[in-house]
């Protein structure tokens, strides 16, 4: 049952990232820009912060072992968040090379922001898991 778990987040996680890469390359040329603001973020920030918030707990879910010391949970969701890291800097990198997209050091801000929002909520969860499994 366990390996099923994995394989289903695996799968979503990998879905996960292509819905990123699509929507961090795709030529928005004619797409109207939304000029809203939520909260003094404009729409576009707040985009990027949904979109990597489920960075740390789908890759947590996919890599984590039946370890029972929480240290170890921890190491990976660590790893795991300097992956979401490197996601971000690479596409805000490849956005800036490509030049039909433009790289903006505030939509990294946003990834990051949604990525320490999402580990955040990934740590309660491995803190109920391995207070549940003790």
């Amino acid at each position: 049952m366990k390996s099923r778990v994995r394989l289903i987040s695996a799968i979503v996680f990998c879905i996960y990232l292509v819905a990123v890469g699509i929507l961090c390359f795709v030529k928005t040329d004619g797409i109207p820009m939304l000029d809203y603001r939520i909260f003094g973020l404009g729409i576009d920030k707040i985009g990027h912060l949904i979109m990597f918030i489920p960075f740390p707990a789908l890759g947590y879910m996919t890599f984590v072992g039946e370890w029972k010391e929480t240290w170890r949970h921890f190491l990976l969701l660590g790893c795991i968040i300097i992956l979401g890291v490197a996601v971000a800097s690479g596409t805000e990198m490849v956005q800036s090379m490509t030049g039909y997209r433009s790289s903006d050091i505030w939509d990294f801000a946003a990834d990051i922001s949604g990525m320490a929002a999402g580990g955040i909520m990934t740590s309660a969860l491995i803190l109920y898991r391995t207070k549940k499994a003790k």
